[in-house]
């Protein structure tokens, strides 16, 4: 039996050498000699030659009995031409998908701040600032001495240590004087808040610093398909490719000679000329399996059926009769699923041992914005004393009573100062 294959190499369906003997070798072959030793026939394969219209020459005036074809084209099935040409079951049915183009990024120096979004740290921060208000509100409605605080509780100077209170509280050190019942009961409430918020605020931390940064470029889904650009190795794909999106690039013609059609487009995408490779699953997985670290598939997209199958003459259906029982047969033995995996990768996907790490080492640049912070609030620290210097040198300023928004610290150096002057006072 005499087959015709296409005279250039489809990868990974086959390659074709024409200096090397066999010049066809890979995934087809390997399923026809499965046919042929499954049949009882022997065969030899002839380049396939085309006429001005596309016709199968070798079967319809040549001795091929088979000629092989992609039938995902609805027209090949108009009585015009299956009067002249029928066409077995496919021996191969995939789909169309996409492949995309991905790269690890610098990390950002503010990762400190990702496992929380936007809006849980401004809710974070107005809890902060609700907090030290109603501090200061039971202050004011503390009974000390037989009398409400009332006014006296109400000074910046409360406002303030209250605001300093309520965030030394949610990082853990919190030292606040609670007087009353009420602001007791308000103290649970603050812990509750500050033992969730830390709890989930550590146990992702570790996980955002070691997560590598990965940028994916291209189209998610068919919409944002419409708007990018492809790049398409399967010539014939390009008169249905409209239907999905406005333009694309394809290989040159030497580049189809010389079996560069996916480097090509795997170059297009690294170099941003094309937002996404729209090829047969089989071949996009098969060649991701080995090129995991910068490209990913694109799961939601899923287009254009691609079938391969065998054409025969209508007036030899007899062999397109036998050839769809084997080629139905030969799809339910474990040995097509293997050839299957080990053709194209069915059933293989990355992992991430062949990807990017799932952890990565925590570097300075990592931890900048911790440094950045601390510096921060370093300056700003050096800048209040400066000030509080400057006040105390050029004008006299006040003694400030101790009240319950003091520290312990503070309060003992009151205390202290307090008994050298009656001590002084002292007779």
């Amino acid at each position: 039996m005499k087959i015709a294959l296409p005279d250039q190499s489809q990868k990974p369906y086959w390659e074709y050498v024409p200096t090397r003997t066999p010049k066809w070798s890979g995934y087809l072959t390997l399923m026809i000699d499965a046919l042929a030793n499954e049949m009882g026939f022997t065969y030899e394969f002839e380049e396939a030659v085309y006429g001005e219209q596309g016709e199968p020459v070798n079967l319809l005036y040549g001795d091929a009995q088979l000629f092989l074809s992609v039938v995902s084209n609805p027209e090949l099935y108009h009585p015009d031409v299956t009067q002249w040409i029928q066409f077995t079951v496919p021996f191969l049915n995939d789909f169309n998908t996409a492949l995309v183009y991905k790269e690890v990024t610098a990390p950002s120096i503010w990762r400190l701040f990702d496992p929380f979004t936007g809006g849980l740290w401004l809710a974070t921060i107005l809890c902060v600032v609700f907090s030290s208000l109603l501090m200061v509100m039971l202050s004011a409605l503390t009974i000390q001495d037989g009398q409400m605080t009332g006014r006296d509780a109400l000074t910046p100077r409360s406002i303030i240590m209250s605001l300093y209170h309520a965030t030394a509280a949610l990082t853990g050190g919190e030292d606040y004087e609670w007087l009353s019942g009420p602001s007791r009961l308000f103290r649970l409430g603050l812990l509750f808040l500050i033992l969730i918020l830390t709890a989930t605020y550590t146990a992702n931390l570790a996980a955002f610093f070691t997560k590598p940064q990965v940028k994916v470029y291209g189209p998610k889904d068919l919409t944002e398909l419409r708007t990018a650009r492809p790049c398409i190795t399967i010539e014939d794909m390009g008169q249905f490719l409209h239907l999905y999106t406005g333009s694309f690039i394809k290989p040159t013609a030497e580049d189809y000679a010389q079996n560069n059609v996916l480097k090509f487009c795997h170059d297009a995408l690294r170099e941003k000329r094309a937002d996404v490779w729209i090829a047969p699953f089989t071949m996009l997985n098969s060649y991701l399996l080995d090129h995991c670290s910068d490209l990913q598939l694109v799961p939601s997209i899923d287009i254009l059926p691609t079938r391969v199958a065998f054409a025969v003459a209508s007036n030899n259906s007899g062999i397109k009769d036998f050839m769809n029982v084997a080629i139905t047969h030969w799809g339910q033995m474990p040995e097509s699923l293997m050839l299957l995996q080990e053709s194209f990768g069915i059933g293989r996907s990355c992992s991430s041992t062949n990807t990017v790490d799932d952890t990565t080492p925590i570097d300075v640049p990592g931890m900048g914005g911790l440094f950045v912070v601390f510096a921060i609030v370093a300056a700003a620290a050096v800048v209040c004393a400066l000030i509080e210097l400057a006040c105390h040198k050029f004008r006299k300023t006040e003694d400030v009573i101790m009240d319950h928004t003091a520290t312990e610290g503070e309060m003992l150096r009151y205390l202290v100062e307090e008994m050298k002057s009656l001590r002084k006072a002292a007779p």
